[in-house]
């Protein structure tokens, strides 16, 4: 995983053509949703914190787009920390890796949103993601993965 806590999901779009607009959004929010459902949560500020760089709906072709987060204590929730603090407070954390674990699957979900999306466009994008959403729950391909 980069060090900055982002996924690079361009070489994914490469095969994804006319849909590609589609294919990125679907694959953005499938990730998102895998990511946030492996992080911890007490306050729950770093699972909300999860997100793209630029708002989905704003993405075109060319334009990078990263998933990731702000938070400034994610490190240690992503790789752990072993060690005194700052404030003299002693910790021994396990990294949970919630981002790492995300990479590894990208791209078996990457397959799983280009196939679902073949032949679609991004004009009823909601009512796709739904029925996509739906149809890889159902077949249980995406249930296995989250």
């Amino acid at each position: 995983m980069a060090e900055d806590f982002s996924l690079d999901i361009s070489k994914w779009t490469q095969d994804a053509d006319s849909q590609t607009k589609l294919f990125v959004v679907m694959l953005c929010s499938l990730l998102i949703r895998y990511i946030q459902a492996r992080t911890p949560v007490l306050t729950g500020r770093l699972r909300a914190s999860i997100g793209t760089n630029i708002p989905l709906a704003d993405w075109e072709p060319g334009k990078d787009i990263t998933i990731g987060t702000n938070v400034e204590y994610a490190r240690r929730i992503e790789y752990g920390f072993v060690g005194v603090d700052s404030l003299g407070r002693r910790y021994d954390q396990k990294g949970v890796g919630m981002f790492a674990q995300a990479l590894a699957v990208a791209p078996q979900l990457a397959d799983l949103v280009a196939k679902q999306t073949e032949g679609r466009g991004f004009e009823n994008f909601e009512e796709v993601v739904e029925e996509v959403m739906g149809t890889l729950l159902e077949v249980g391909e995406l249930g296995a993965l989250l």
